[in-house]
C-alpha cells in the first residue's frame, strides 16, 4: 500500500474518533457550564491545564522518539524497537511520577506562588493520582501510532472519550466540582486500563518485546532526538500555568471559565489537523528515505487541502458564536463570544503551524523546533506581561497569536522548502 493510501486509511481511523472524541466533549462541557458557573469551571480549567502540563513535563521527547523511529520498525528490527518501546515507556513513567510527587509535596507553593490561585491547593493530591494514571495510558498510545495501528488507537481513544464523559457528568451530577475532578482521575484510570488491553495483542503479533537492556545507551538515544524536541514543552509548563494564574488574579477566576468556553469552541477548527498529525508523522517518516516523490506528494496534498478547510470551518463557526454561545452555555457566558473569535483565529493559525512543524519531525529536523519554540515562548510571555494587565483573557490570547504567528513564518522554510524549489 503507497504512503498516500496508508495516510488516508489511517486518517478516516483518527478523525472518526475525533469527531467522537469532540462529540463527547460539546455534551460534556456546556453541562459542566451550567452545573458550575463560570468560577468553578474556570477552578476547573485551571487544575485540568495543571493535570495536561504535568503529562506534557513527563515526556521527555519520548514520545516523539518513539512515534517517529518505531514507525521505521520493518528497517530497524523486531529487538531495536522493543528496547525503544520499553527503555521510553520507563524513562516516561518514571519522570511522570516525580512530576506528580512534585505536586503532592509542594501543592502550597504551586498553588499560592505559582499559580496565584490558592482555591486549587485542595485538589493537587488527586491531580497528581490524574497524572500518574495518565503517564501510564501514554506508552500503549506511542506504540500504537508507531506500528501504524490506527484502527486501534481510534477505538482506544473513543471508548475513553464516551467512558470518560459519562463518569464525569454523572459525577458532577452528584458532587458538582468534587465530582468534576474526581471524574478526571477515573477517567485516566479507564485510559491506562484499556489502552494496555488493546496494545499488548498487538505487540505480540508483532513480535515485539518489550526490552530495558542496554538501558543508558538507548536513554540517550532517544534523549538526543527527543530532547530538543521536548525543551519548548519543557519551557511552556513554565510559562503557560503562571500565566493562568496571572490571568485569573487580574480578571478573576471567572476569565478563565470563559476562556474553558472559547477553548472548547476552537477545537471544531483544530480537531481535523490533530487528528490526523500522528497519520502525517508515520506515513513521511516511513516513506522518507523509500520514495522522496510520494513524500513530497503527500505532504503538498496535506498541507493545500487541510488549510483551506480549515479557513473555510473557522470563517463559517465565527459568523455563528453569537448564537452558539448562549445557547450552548447559557447567558451568563456572553464574555466569552469576543474571546471565541479571538481563540477561533489564533487556533487556526496554531494549526497551520503544526502542520509544519509535523513537516519537521518527520524529517527528524527536532533541533530546529526547539530553537523555534523556545524563541516563539518568549514572544508569548513578553507580550503575555504586557497585555494581561490591561485585557486580561483577551490579552493571553493575543500574546499567543502572536506568537503562534512567529512560529507559522519561521517554520516556513525548513518544512516546505523543497515544495517551494519544486514549484
Amino acid at each position: 500500500m503507497s504512503s498516500l493510501k496508508k495516510a488516508v486509511k489511517g486518517s478516516i481511523w483518527l478523525v472518526f474518533s475525533t469527531l467522537i472524541a469532540r462529540f463527547s466533549g460539546f455534551i460534556v462541557l456546556p453541562i459542566l457550564a451550567r452545573l458550575l458557573g463560570p468560577t468553578d469551571l474556570g477552578t476547573y480549567n485551571l487544575l485540568v491545564n495543571t493535570v495536561q502540563t504535568a503529562d506534557n513535563l513527563s515526556r521527555l521527547g519520548v514520545d516523539a522518539a518513539i512515534h517517529r523511529n518505531g514507525a521505521q520498525y520493518e528497517k530497524n528490527g523486531v529487538v531495536a524497537v522493543g528496547r525503544l518501546f520499553g527503555v521510553g515507556a520507563c524513562m516516561t513513567v518514571m519522570a511522570g511520577v516525580v512530576v506528580a510527587l512534585c505536586l503532592f509535596i509542594w501543592k502550597e507553593p504551586i498553588a499560592t506562588k505559582w499559580l496565584g490561585e490558592e482555591s486549587v491547593k485542595p485538589w493537587f493530591p488527586l491531580a497528581a493520582v490524574a497524572v500518574v494514571f495518565y503517564v501510564v495510558s501514554n506508552p500503549p498510545w506511542y506504540y500504537l501510532l508507531a506500528l501504524q495501528e490506527f484502527r486501534l488507537s481510534s477505538l482506544r481513544s473513543s471508548v475513553v472519550a464516551v467512558v470518560g464523559a459519562i463518569i464525569t457528568l454523572s459525577l458532577t451530577w452528584q458532587f458538582e466540582l468534587k465530582g468534576a475532578f474526581g471524574g478526571l482521575a477515573i477517567a485516566a484510570l479507564v485510559q491506562a486500563v484499556w489502552g494496555w488491553w488493546l496494545t499488548l495483542p498487538i505487540l505480540r503479533k508483532n513480535k515485539i518485546s518489550l526490552r530495558l537492556d542496554r538501558f543508558a545507551s538507548e536513554a540517550c538515544s532517544i534523549l538526543s532526538f527527543g530532547l530538543p524536541f521536548y525543551t519548548s514543552n519543557f519551557l511552556s509548563g513554565f510559562i503557560s500555568l503562571p500565566l493562568f494564574g496571572y490571568v485569573s488574579r487580574t480578571g478573576g477566576i471567572e476569565q478563565l471559565g470563559y476562556l474553558r468556553v472559547a477553548q472548547s469552541l476552537s477545537q471544531l477548527v483544530a480537531f481535523l489537523p490533530t487528528a490526523i498529525a500522528p497519520v502525517i508523522i508515520s506515513t513521511l517518516s516511513a516513506s522518507l528515505s523509500s520514495d522522496g516523490v510520494e513524500y513530497r506528494q503527500t505532504k503538498s496534498l496535506h498541507l493545500r487541502s487541510l488549510w483551506m478547510l480549515i479557513l473555510i470551518i473557522s470563517t463559517l463557526i465565527c459568523f455563528s458564536l453569537d448564537y452558539l454561545v448562549p445557547s450552548l452555555f447559557g447567558e451568563s457566558y456572553t464574555q466569552a463570544i469576543f474571546l471565541s473569535r479571538l481563540t477561533v483565529w489564533i487556533t487556526a493559525i496554531v494549526s497551520l503551524s503544526g502542520m509544519l512543524s509535523q513537516y519537521v519531525i518527520s524529517a527528524g529536523k527536532t533541533k530546529v523546533i526547539a530553537v523555534i519554540q523556545t524563541v516563539a515562548l518568549g514572544v508569548n510571555l513578553l507580550l503575555a506581561l504586557w497585555l494581561i494587565p490591561e485585557l486580561s483573557a483577551a490579552g493571553l490570547l493575543a500574546a499567543q497569536g502572536g506568537a503562534a504567528l512567529f512560529t507559522t513564518i519561521a517554520y516556513i522554510k525548513p518544512a516546505i522548502s523543497d515544495l517551494i524549489r519544486e514549484n
